[in-house]
């Protein structure tokens, strides 16, 4: 599911791993940068772990997360056909096999006969189709783009489950491990709104209590996989940022969940904190809405983008420990391509601009939001410095970040400091998400409308193997000549811990992970 600041806005989950060679998947084993070895924690994974975070859960309705805590709740109790493990890895979980169909539309699932809800009910190829028949029929349904492809879903009996698609879904076994397809009991879901209040699922957590900004879980004791080494997991809201960070100082928390790159280097040389930057499967983006002048004029986007200096950007927001985009693929992705310059070229920039409404000088208003985007100010200040050696004024404009996304939804605006992610290194989110004007977010809130473009989006999704590597390098292509927004850097997930990597580790996936182990 991809995030809207992402398909769910900075949204992250949390999932858990499944054996002991999968733990040592943060930083330190090269999925990001890692300091700090949290030598003073405990060898031995506590029996409770407090999880600070920005926001409290606003929902547990799986077609519906809109806050980082949602999205970390569903995957601590939700269970699906599949799920992902350490780097991106998906592998069979409800579902034992799959088989497909020579044309590629239909999907056969079987189904695990062993599985059961955290009440204790069987878990039923009735309860896979009535979960599937629910956010097919949600019109509002956060997933509607890797939603579409899916035709009808129908259960045969208690352990098989069919799967229509409208086109060839080569991702779909990638797609369906996100928390926005989890298997929720027909009963329960019968019961409309209430059962979110506190649904039950068979993922590996169970939530116990739900008050206030706080929740609870605990382990699942009916779960059908290996159990998670910690016990008790608590939700914790805590809104700033800086507080967070003292209150794992001070072993109040155990996890500060996402913490503004500035404050890394508070952090640097204590020995009982490990901190964590881990490139995501998106980007940071300056959006550009291409409705109106002077940005509905291509040349003028072009020169933006050739104006910013991501090189620059990453040396100082991440001391280094990211990495600049400017094509459309991230480098955590099939399809990144290096050689894409991220450097400024001013000269270029500025052949750009001749004969466009920005030839002689122009000024642009660029809305941003910190409680988007921690670190929104200083890079907003950085693109605006870049911005003005090519006569372009750039007025910023601090929004709350409900009015930000308002705006950008509405194309209320010119520039927008924003962004782009998924959970699964696929594009059937990223792509449509960020370049489709049916996709769900309007290519990325900037109103970019192209035929050949929407053609080619079908073509790549409906792709695979050395096809889909020719398309995925296309859509850079076509990127790159339209321009409908600016790739700035890889989404970098930044966290801070007391608990060493072997008990709890972040994933390009966004996902904070539980290890698990067999036996416990």
């Amino acid at each position: 599911m991809l995030n809207v600041f992402h398909r769910k806005c900075l949204l992250v989950g949390v999932a858990v791993t499944v054996s002991a060679g999968l733990s040592a998947c943060g930083g330190g084993s090269g999925s990001g940068a890692s300091s700090g070895s949290g030598a003073s924690a405990a060898t031995q994974a506590p029996k409770q772990l407090v999880v600070a975070f920005n926001q409290k859960i606003t929902t547990l309705d799986p077609d519906q997360p809109i806050a980082n805590a949602d999205l970390n709740a569903l995957h601590m109790i939700g269970g699906g056909l599949y799920e992902q493990r350490a780097g991106g890895t998906v592998v069979p979980a409800l579902a034992k096999r799959a088989t497909v169909s020579p044309d590629q539309l239909t999907w056969t699932f079987t189904l695990r006969s062993d599985v059961t809800f955290s009440d204790g009910s069987p878990v039923t190829a009735a309860d896979a189709e009535a979960s599937f028949d629910r956010a097919l029929a949600d019109k509002a349904n956060i997933n509607g783009a890797v939603l579409a492809p899916i035709a009808s879903v129908h259960a045969r009996g208690k352990t098989t489950l069919v799967i229509k698609t409208k086109r060839p879904y080569s991702s779909l076994r990638s797609v369906l491990s996100e928390e926005g397809f989890i298997i929720l009991p027909k009963a329960g879901l019968a019961k409309g709104k209430s059962f979110f209040a506190s649904p039950i699922s068979f993922g590996p957590y169970e939530l116990v209590s739900r008050s206030g900004t706080d929740a609870t879980f605990r382990v699942n004791p009916r779960y059908w996989g290996p159990k998670p080494v910690v016990e008790t997991v608590q939700f914790r809201t805590i809104a700033d940022a800086t507080s967070r960070v003292n209150q794992l100082r001070s072993g109040q928390i155990d996890y500060a969940f996402d913490i503004p790159p500035s404050l890394l280097a508070t952090l640097k040389g204590d020995a009982a904190i490990r901190t964590d930057v881990v490139p995501a499967y998106g980007w940071y983006s300056l959006d550009m809405w291409n409705q109106a002048p002077p940005l509905n004029d291509v040349r003028v986007r072009r020169a933006i983008s050739l104006a910013i200096d991501r090189d620059e950007l990453v040396k100082t927001i991440w001391n280094g420990q990211n990495r600049a985009v400017s094509g459309y693929w991230p480098p955590t992705m099939e399809g990144y391509d290096p050689s894409i310059p991220t450097t400024a070229d001013v000269a270029a920039a500025k052949q750009q601009l001749a004969g466009t409404p920005c030839a002689a000088g122009c000024s642009l208003k660029l809305i941003y939001s910190t409680a988007v985007t921690p670190f929104a100010d200083q890079m907003t200040l950085l693109i605006a410095n870049d911005l003005s050696k090519i006569g372009i004024h750039i007025n910023l404009v601090q929004e709350d970040g409900t009015t930000l996304v308002s705006d950008l939804f509405a194309g209320k605006y010119q520039l927008g400091l924003y962004g782009l992610s998924d959970f699964i290194p696929q594009p059937d989110g990223l792509l449509p998400y960020g370049l489709s004007a049916t996709g769900g977010v309007n290519a990325n809130f900037t109103g970019y409308r192209s035929a050949a473009t929407e053609k080619l989006i079908m073509q790549t999704l409906s792709s695979s193997g050395s096809e889909r590597a020719s398309d995925l390098k296309r859509v850079n292509e076509v990127f790159l000549r339209d321009q409908p927004f600016a790739t700035l850097a890889t989404w970098a997930y930044v966290s801070a811990s007391r608990v060493p990597a072997s008990v709890i580790s972040d994933q390009p996936s966004l996902l904070m992970e539980i290890e698990r182990r067999p036996g416990e």
